[in-house]
């Protein structure tokens, strides 16, 4: 029963008794009683100053992890217990999984298998960008010779023209003379063309004496995978079922294809026509080989990197074949280019020859008018030059011709070098997940602290995703509320909290936007205390300074101060006389014990906040109490 309610009960019975007279049926005479007045307490309000804001907190740890396992697989060893304290990057948990394993070693082997294609790659295209070269070498030869000896036989011509025109009277020993001159010419075109020949006939061989190894690379690169010979029939047998599965004739068609080319090499011999058509038996083979890996499956014995491995292979090697025959076509070409641009200055030598002979026999003619000597010796000049320049015409062909090949050769070996540098890289990036994903195995401390729990023991299959072991870190605490956007504008990182009744602490973070769910802001506090730990609720209690200046007057006052009605919210407030007054005020929201007033106050303004509920009227006389 509270102070107030005794004192106005018995001021009533003291009323009472006077009305009803005196116990002997006689009036008593009393002295008059001295009114008692309501105690109130009150607050003055002050837009500076100082507010509590009391809120409970969530105790845990700084730092605490839950680690997973982020593949299926099986508990090998577990190193640690609950209440081991553990250093960060100690090896908790070891873990085993098949199909981590195998993932690396599909990763490794595809690795090796990709730096084996680079090494054969750059092999094949150094051999054919080298043959262009030489071949272009051989016809840029041939051209300086041919400009050389046309030099000669220029000077030659004109000088058996200059020689006719100046000596009317050819005399036979002239005429000798330049058949003498035009049988060396013969001779020494004879010799050259001889050397042109050889030459060309050489780069034929050395292109054909290449064949024989790139077509054991292409079987080899074939047989692998069809495991057709014995040398690869069991290695290729664990992906039988794989191969050519979607279209079953490619596998068929593939193995027919390799059966054929390996016969052929057993039968090779090192001719042009035998080098071009087992070339393009295995080009054959190799591209039905291709298209058998196209329409084939993966499974677990044939993984993907599998078959991404041996199309890249198979399509390097198709490659390396292509520019191979193309370059043993082209040399071939260049060789009969040679002997064709050969016979033509050949003939044209024993033309001369002829010429020099047939001039011999006019000049020792003695035609009327104009020498026959000079017309015939004008007409060989002009067939000659024309010779000439027609071969000059064809040998600057077979240079441009030669230099297109040498540009084509490089560019092919780049493509086939970029393609193989890219599948290595691929490899190499899949070989760096497989050996992360391996170490991934190892479950380790992320932090110095201690384990909490160890679910899983030795034997266990876990899924991925399963709860392995949790630790934590409780040297440091930290503690975590959260206030209303409003409270959560009055405070600082750095300012001092109140924690429980022991101990205090700083703000060390305050979120700069609210929960979506609850609507307020989160607010932390980094704590050493030995009386707290993890999971405990503690009480917490915010010091803020008020200056409302900027805020319109709110103020925070006890629940118990503001009176709620159906038409109106108020407080009592006390005039200069001690007498009530009614003050109808806005609220706003609620901060645990306390309601913000928005308006209605003013500063100076003394709000009755305890012993109010009592007063039903203004003007009531009251008597203020300290708390």
């Amino acid at each position: 029963m509270s102070k107030n309610y005794v004192n106005f009960l018995s001021l009533a019975i003291t009323s009472s008794l006077l009305l009803s007279g005196c116990t002997n049926g006689k009036a008593e005479n009393t002295e008059p009683q001295k009114e008692t007045l309501p105690e109130v307490e009150i607050m003055e309000v002050s837009f500076n100053g100082e507010q509590k804001i009391s809120i409970n907190g969530e105790v845990s740890a700084s730092q605490s992890a839950t680690l997973t396992a982020e593949f299926k697989a099986d508990v090998r060893s577990v190193f640690v217990k609950p209440g081991d304290s553990v250093k960060k990057g100690e090896i908790l948990i070891l873990l085993d999984s098949n199909s981590v394993q195998q993932s690396f070693d599909t990763a490794q082997q595809s690795l090796n298998n990709t730096q084996q294609t680079l090494s054969q790659t750059y092999s094949s295209a150094s051999k054919t960008i080298e043959s262009a070269k030489i071949s272009l070498e051989t016809a840029q030869t041939t051209y300086n010779n041919l400009l050389t000896q046309n030099t000669i036989s220029r000077k030659q011509a004109q000088d058996a023209l200059d020689s006719v025109k100046l000596n009317l009277d050819l005399s036979t020993t002239s005429a000798e003379t330049s058949l003498e001159t035009a049988e060396k010419s013969l001779e020494k075109i004879r010799e050259l063309n001889a050397s042109s020949e050889q030459s060309a006939k050489d780069n034929l061989e050395n292109s054909i004496n290449s064949v024989s190894s790139n077509i054991v690379i292409a079987i080899n690169a074939s047989d692998q995978i069809l495991g057709v010979s014995e040398v690869y029939d069991d290695s290729a047998s664990i992906w039988e079922g794989n191969l050519g599965a979607l279209q079953k004739e490619t596998k068929n068609n593939a193995e027919t294809a390799l059966s054929k080319l390996i016969n052929s090499f057993d039968n090779y011999t090192e001719s042009y026509d035998s080098a071009k058509s087992i070339m393009q038996e295995a080009d054959d083979s190799l591209d039905k080989t291709l298209q058998m890996l196209k329409q084939s499956t993966t499974g677990s014995n044939f993984s993907q990197t599998t078959l991404n491995t041996s199309i890249n292979t198979i399509t390097a090697q198709i490659a390396s074949t292509q520019q191979l025959l193309t370059s043993l076509i082209s040399t071939k070409n260049a060789l009969d280019q040679t002997l064709a641009g050969n016979a033509s200055s050949l003939t044209s030598a024993e033309q001369g020859v002829e010429s020099a002979k047939n001039n011999l026999n006019l000049t020792l003619q003695n035609s009327n008018g104009k020498s026959q000597n000079i017309i015939n010796a004008e007409a060989q000049y002009e067939a000659t030059i024309a010779q000439l320049n027609s071969a000059e015409d064809t040998a600057i062909q077979q240079v441009e011709s030669a230099q297109a090949f040498y540009e084509s050769a490089k560019k092919g070996a780049d493509l086939s070098r970029t393609s193989a540098n890219s599948g290595l890289t691929g490899a190499q990036g899949s070989f760096e997940q497989a050996k992360i994903n391996q170490e991934k195995l190892l479950i380790k401390a992320p932090f110095d602290g201690k384990v909490i729990d160890v679910p899983v023991k030795v034997g266990d299959e876990i899924n991925m995703g399963g709860i392995l072991a949790q630790i934590e870190n409780d040297d440091v605490l930290k503690i975590i509320t959260y206030l209303t956007p409003s409270q959560a504008k009055k405070i600082n990182i750095g300012d001092t909290v109140k924690i429980a009744s022991q101990s205090e602490d700083i703000i060390s973070a305050i979120s700069s936007s609210v929960d979506p769910i609850i609507k307020k802001n989160k607010v932390e506090i980094l704590h050493k205390n030995p009386y707290l730990h993890s999971g405990q609720t503690v009480p917490l209690v915010f010091t803020v300074n008020l200056n409302f200046a900027d805020e319109n007057g709110v103020i925070f006052v006890p629940l118990v101060a503001v009176h709620v009605t159906s038409s109106e919210n108020y407080v009592w407030t006390i005039d200069k006389n001690m007498k009530t007054v009614k003050t109808e005020v806005e609220t706003g929201e609620i901060n645990g014990n306390q309601i913000a007033v928005i308006s209605g106050l003013k500063e100076g303004d003394k709000i009755i906040i305890k012993g109010g509920r009592l007063f039903k009227k203004e003007e009531v006389e009251v008597k203020v109490i300290d708390e």
